[in-house]
């Protein structure tokens, strides 16, 4: 009986030549217990069946890991096999003289059509050589693929097929080589490749991906990356999608066994496919040109804010203060604002860690249900500046495409990296990593840092300045610590745009009683009414409704609200509120009053507000309080209209209060 160690590719079940116990092999799909992944022995007296429907009482080969069946005569299992259907393959003339210059061959790939059929082989030789044979009819073979002409198809295109609809066949991936399609094969992925490797890619093989989801695994070389390219723009426009996946760590020339072999994980692989930007040909990516003109005669809108008079969609933030002054709170505060709209924020932190975040979090009543599925928290998290890292951040950034990222502390991260923060250059490499690739898709950034020990502006080089869009410095106005409520301030020390308030002041710390207030300080921003809206955005609806019928650009927009009494700032700030909440359609370059069919009304809510029986200084944090017939305050469950019937504590005006 043959060992599993010495046997030869011919040997092995294959569709050609399958099992003579159960008729399996094994490229057939897994799972369904049709596979047979055995083997006949070199004398053609033995097969290997590896599936035990058809054991009867054969012994079990461990070396094997199958049950042996005799093909001659009687067999143990009951059944008489007859003769072994392996056909011996005796190479004629012309390949017993090529093969005289080639090594031994180590290894078969067999090439077949829809229906099994072998059309040709590729051969490995040692030393490591690759030559295409094909049948010659005679039991022999013909060392070529073109004389006479083979009709070529992809590695495992039967296979391939019959993958097509299945919920694990839904990712096609397209390996340099046949080595890498069994590997990948082996971890429960769909696999192809071309014949005679990297440049090699013909536009017949698109067709047989037509409709699935294309990953492109190149080599880790300048001839895999002109491949991986190639074969992308072949296939685009015919697959679902399009991915081209740099496998990290490997070196050069490295491939996907070389990522298996140094410990990658079919999970691992299906993350880095999922976090892999989709591949869109040259010509067809965005350059960057902004038609001027066209914002010339459609309105300049300024830009829009994500958190009122603080933080401006896809612009880079940072807050430095002296330690103590409550930065971190400001910025948890900030992200809370980002949740409440449904956007996702990346926090990386390099200061607090989770135990400390989470106690923060929860005295200011964050929602653990919205934490978990909008807050990706990362504390101490790896950012390297390399070329890798970047890649994977950007992977990140498309995946999970958050609103907001947030970096806690400038100087954790620059440190990490052996960065210097006095140098422009370090100060540069990090922003070209990480700050300018949110920017660029549109996502806006938040830096904490630290103040210098004189306590004069921001610490490290000007070029931090240089790098953001928006600087604020935080600042204590009145002295706060758990037991009492002060003040701190942010003041605007450069914004860009020329947009945000020169001021914004917060109410913040303990109340004496336990409990823990941080709220933004009345007078900085408008509160919703009853309705959802604020004044502002009921008196642009005003200005809109006379014009619903032909609508109105941004700009005419703007200045009717001005002629009602809405500063221009205000107005803006309006009409991105109004579009958000889906209150107002926008068609081409033209404004209209939604109507009734148009409006989401859960888009339509707000925290509306009550009463106001007492006038304190500080409105609360949106969403830290909420109804309750009891005498604690609970989570945010409903909306508070004028007849609200909670305690005295549930105001437009009251202090969040939890215990800390």
């Amino acid at each position: 009986m043959t060992g599993a160690a010495s046997v030869s590719p011919e040997q092995r079940h294959t569709p050609a030549n399958p099992c003579p116990v159960c008729g399996g092999h094994e490229r057939l799909k897994r799972g369904e217990g049709v596979r047979c992944t055995g083997f006949v022995s070199g004398d053609g007296e033995w097969a290997h069946c590896s599936r035990e429907n058809h054991a009867g009482s054969a012994p079990y080969n461990e070396g094997s890991k199958a049950y042996v069946h005799k093909l001659r005569g009687s067999c143990r299992c009951g059944v008489e096999h007859g003769p072994s259907v392996v056909t011996e393959i005796r190479p004629g003339a012309g390949a017993k003289r090529r093969a005289e210059k080639l090594g031994p061959i180590v290894e078969t790939y067999n090439y077949e059509d829809e229906h099994f059929e072998l059309l040709y082989q590729a051969t490995r030789h040692d030393p490591k050589e690759f030559r295409q044979r094909q049948p010659d009819g005679r039991g022999g073979w013909i060392w070529s693929v073109t004389n006479p002409p083979v009709r070529l198809v992809p590695y495992c295109l039967p296979e391939l097929l019959a993958s097509a609809g299945d919920e694990d066949g839904d990712v096609v991936l397209v390996c340099e080589g046949e080595a890498d399609v069994d590997r990948a094969w082996t971890m429960n992925f769909t696999a192809t490749c071309n014949p005679m490797g990297a440049g090699k890619w013909r536009p017949e093989y698109s067709e047989h991906l037509r409709g699935r989801n294309v990953v492109i695994l190149p080599d880790n070389d300048e001839a895999g990356r002109e491949h991986g390219e190639s074969v992308a723009r072949s296939v685009y426009g015919k697959a679902a999608s399009v991915k081209v996946l740099d496998l990290p760590g490997v070196g050069p020339g490295g491939d996907l066994r070389e990522w298996a072999d140094a410990g990658g994980t079919a999970e691992g692989l299906r993350q880095l496919i999922d976090e892999a930007p989709e591949w869109t040909p040259p010509e067809e990516r965005d350059d960057g040109r902004v038609d001027l003109g066209a914002v010339l005669e459609n309105g300049i809108e300024p830009p829009t804010e994500l958190v009122e008079g603080i933080v401006l969609e896809g612009r880079s933030h940072v807050i430095y203060s002296g330690p103590g002054h409550g930065k971190t709170f400001v910025m948890l505060w900030i992200i809370l604002r980002v949740l409440e709209r449904g956007a996702p924020v990346l926090l990386f932190d390099k200061e607090n860690m989770a135990r400390i975040m989470g106690e923060r979090l929860k005295a200011m009543g964050a929602d653990p249900a919205t934490l978990s599925r909008l807050l990706h928290y990362y504390p101490d998290p790896s950012l390297p500046t390399t070329e890798e890292g970047c890649r994977l951040y950007k992977a990140r950034l498309d995946r999970i495409k958050p609103a907001l990222v947030c970096f806690d502390s400038w100087i954790g991260f620059l440190a990490s990296n052996g960065l210097d923060e006095n140098a422009s250059n370090d100060i540069a490499t990090f922003a070209a990593h990480y700050i300018h690739p949110a920017r660029s898709r549109g996502i806006a950034t938040l830096m904490l840092d630290h103040v210098p020990k004189d306590g004069t502006g921001a610490r490290g080089s000007g070029r931090k300045k240089d790098e953001v869009d928006v600087m604020w410095n935080l600042r204590p106005v009145q002295s706060f610590d758990r037991e009492r409520t002060g003040q701190i301030s942010l003041r605007r020390e450069k914004d860009r745009e020329g947009w945000l308030p020169r001021d914004v002041t917060f109410s913040i710390g303990g109340n004496g009683a336990g409990g823990f207030v941080l709220a933004r300080s009345a007078g900085t921003i408008e509160i919703a009414g009853s309705d959802g809206h604020k004044e502002s955005e009921r008196k642009a609806l005003q200005a809109l409704e006379p014009f619903a019928a032909k609508g109105l650009r941004a700009n005419e927009w703007v200045a009717a609200m001005e002629k009602l009494g809405v500063k221009n700032r205000t107005a803006w700030n309006a009409v991105n509120s109004l579009k958000r909440k889906e209150a107002v359609l926008q068609r081409k370059n033209l404004y209209f009053p939604a109507t009734a069919n148009d409006c989401k009304s859960t888009a339509m809510q707000e925290i509306a507000v009550g009463p106001q029986p007492t006038a304190t200084t500080a409105h609360p944090l949106r969403g830290a309080v909420g109804c309750s017939t009891g005498d604690e305050p609970q989570p945010l469950t409903k909306t508070h209209g004028p007849d609200c019937t909670c305690p005295e504590w549930c105001s437009d005006e009251v202090e969040v209060e939890v215990e800390v």
